[in-house]
């Protein structure tokens, strides 16, 4: 597979003319007419094709340099970029941006800019807007917005140029959290789209959620680091893990946890709160799923409520949401909703589950995983798969297998899963290994296909 961006032994130095050494005077005393800095030297790395790259280190570190270098704005000193795709020359928040113009007219300028045709750029300008959030003082001058509306002109431009290779310088930084959620939720989206981004910023924990690999700048020399393995807290009850005792034995029979991580060659650091039929009220007054949310350690928090109360008691279900929604924000971490799926006897309501989930998450601006809509789907597609288990509303092992994949695809977006590692997992569960089920590679493939549909459904993430 080509590589997305190729970069070899890159070196990049500039010459600063100093104006007091560049005199008659100045020659005289034998001072050299510049100063030469090495803004980066014998830099390499490779970028896939649909990664998220992030590149961080101190100011003057080389970060800008080597995003206009992969942009063709500089030459090289040494080395050589291989760019595969479309890519925008437009990188800081004020290249381009006009402030006694209207927010409109930057927009069409942002656009071009960035490769668009006139025509193309106005006939997005409405979903630019709305994306930043600006609709509303289109017609006021970019000099009456803060830095960080000015901000998100720039990148809500950008999210729609449909660009292969996305360069990021800053960005993300300067806009509000919400802000920043959003765009966090746009690169899932690019991501899956099979889109590139590479991200410069100061952010370290933005770049560990958003970024697999990163490149560190430091002097103008590049160190390549994997980034440490995501942290979820789930917090359900026993659709997401379910431990039992059955002759004395302690037996797992559903742990999409464990799958999760599973599926993810690197791992996943988890802990679980769950506790069988219970609700996202009983989690918030017990108080520990609280506590482990201000902890502030989690990447995502997965929550996923009592399977009827979607039906039965909605508002409830929204009140206890939103509160949770609040901690998980207030901890810097990012909330995705795990819709369940109707029982075996009632596949009726899962349009119910379904839109429940969705309003909520549109509300929260919460990813959504919509585990329900995927399941009902596979079993309409092949009404002989054992989703279910022998009581008709938890999972058996191939419908835990599909919970933890649909998860996985919304809080990975573009990851490739370890099939048979997940595989491998789901055949474990109640301690045993087991190829009943219908555990197999072709049904495996199958889910796969479904999960990957779905999850790119997700809405918010």
């Amino acid at each position: 597979m080509r590589s997305a961006v190729l970069v070899e032994r890159l070196s990049k130095l500039f010459n600063h003319v100093l104006p007091r050494r560049n005199t008659v005077l100045g020659r005289l005393r034998g001072l050299n007419g510049g100063v030469e800095t090495w803004a980066l030297r014998d830099v390499s790395f490779e970028v896939e094709p649909g990664e998220c790259f992030g590149i961080t280190g101190p100011n003057g570190a080389g970060k800008s340099t080597l995003l206009s270098l992969i942009a063709g704005i500089l030459m090289p000193t040494g080395g050589r970029v291989e760019v595969g795709g479309r890519t925008n020359a437009f990188l800081g928040l004020a290249h381009g941006l006009q402030p006694e113009l209207s927010v409109l007219d930057n927009v069409e300028i942002c656009g071009i800019l960035m490769g668009m045709r006139r025509r193309e750029a106005l006939r997005r300008r409405d979903a630019i807007l709305d994306f930043a959030g600006l609709s509303d003082r289109a017609e006021l001058r970019l000099a009456e917005l803060s830095t960080g509306q000015a901000a998100r002109v720039a990148f809500s431009t950008a999210l729609h140029a449909d660009l292969d290779i996305m360069l990021v310088d800053e960005t993300l930084s300067v806009g509000d959290a919400a802000f920043q959620a959003k765009c966090e939720r746009a690169i899932d989206g690019l991501r899956r789209q099979g889109k590139t981004l590479l991200v410069a910023s100061h952010d370290l924990e933005l770049l560990r959620r958003i970024c697999r690999r990163s490149l560190r700048l430091d002097q103008g020399r590049g160190e390549l680091s994997i980034a440490p393995k995501p942290r979820v807290l789930f917090i359900g009850n026993s659709l997401t893990y379910d431990e039992s005792r059955i002759d004395g034995r302690r037996l797992v029979l559903n742990d999409v946890p464990g799958l999760v991580s599973a599926l993810r060659p690197e791992g996943v650091e988890t802990e679980t709160v769950a506790e069988g039929g219970q609700n996202l009220q009983g989690h918030w007054e017990q108080g520990r799923a609280r506590r482990l949310i201000e902890s502030g350690k989690w990447d995502f928090v997965v929550l996923q409520e009592e399977s009827t109360l979607p039906l039965s008691d909605a508002e409830q279900m929204r009140r206890y949401a939103r509160l949770f929604n609040e901690e998980i924000r207030r901890a810097g971490s990012r909330a995705v909703l795990f819709m369940t799926w109707a029982k075996r006897h009632e596949p009726q309501e899962q349009d119910r589950i379904a839109r429940a989930y969705q309003e909520l998450g549109a509300e929260l601006g919460a990813a959504v995983a919509p585990v329900g809509s995927a399941w009902a789907h596979a079993i309409e597609k092949k009404p002989d798969l054992e989703l279910h288990s022998r009581d008709q509303s938890h999972a058996a092992p191939l419908g835990a297998y599909l919970a933890s994949r649909v998860l996985f695809s919304v809080l990975f977006a573009g990851a490739v899963p370890d099939r048979a590692a997940g595989l491998a997992a789901a055949a474990m569960l109640a301690g045993e290994p087991r190829s009943a089920g219908g555990l197999s590679p072709e049904a495996a493939r199958f889910l796969d296909s479904v999960a990957e549909r779905f999850a790119g459904l997700a809405g918010s993430a």
